[in-house]
């Protein structure tokens, strides 16, 4: 029964993955699917399915057996010299959650419903997190851990998020509902803004989305010349 609850799970997840590639390609007209299919690799991967029955074969639950083979795959990336691979760990939990929330019917992601102008602090972003994000509503991803060259990074960039990783000891300097400003260009983060400073950075990132939403336009044309 657990076996087949993990397989009905993995093939749930593996769909959705396949989705948010194509949502990548065909609503946004990015290439940063490849993120998702790396993670669909994953989930197929022999050595992590067989963890999981392993554990199921020993009589844990099947949401127990993808806890810890999700835990000793991550701890295995974390072990490796290459930063890259280290990163890694990062998508394994992804994974992982992924296949859990099929598990227990969570039907909705915590960043389904945001305020507009949201500036998302947190420990760490996934890449199905960042994916998730409505670009309308949020204006910046600041978190304490990760990298620019973590996937939830090089997603946030592709779809105009302005992100600043690793900033130690950010989760307990402000609060919900303080007024933040996050420069992505520079790595700035500017907690409790106010008066003149604010508006200049609230002029600065209107120029920006228009600046963006002009490349987005013209994306794709055909290159002409005068003659």
């Amino acid at each position: 029964v657990e076996l087949r609850r993990v397989e009905a799970a993995r093939r749930a997840a593996g769909r959705e993955l396949n989705a948010l590639a194509s949502q990548l390609k065909d609503g946004y007209g990015l290439d940063e699917g490849h993120i998702f299919h790396a993670q669909l690799l994953m989930l197929k991967d022999e050595h992590f399915t067989g963890l999981i029955r392993d554990r199921v074969a020993k009589g844990r639950s099947a949401e127990a057996a993808v806890v810890e083979a999700v835990r000793e795959l991550e701890e295995m990336f974390q072990r490796q010299v290459d930063p890259y691979l280290r990163e890694r760990s990062v998508d394994v939990h992804d994974v992982g959650a992924r296949i859990l929330g099929h598990l227990i019917d969570r039907c909705t992601h915590p960043f389904a419903r945001l305020p507009d102008d949201a500036v998302i602090v947190a420990d760490q972003l996934f890449p199905s997190d960042t994916v998730a994000l409505e670009r309308g509503r949020v204006r910046a991803i600041v978190t304490a851990q990760g990298s620019e060259n973590s996937h939830a990074a090089i997603l946030a960039r592709a779809l105009g998020i302005p992100a600043v990783t690793a900033i130690d000891g950010i989760l307990d300097a402000c609060a919900p509902g303080d007024a933040i400003a996050v420069d992505g260009e520079t790595g700035e983060v500017i907690l409790r803004i106010e008066g003149q400073r604010q508006a200049d950075y609230i002029r600065h990132a209107r120029h920006y989305r228009d600046a963006l939403e002009e490349v987005r336009r013209i994306t794709g044309h055909s290159a002409t010349t005068v003659d």
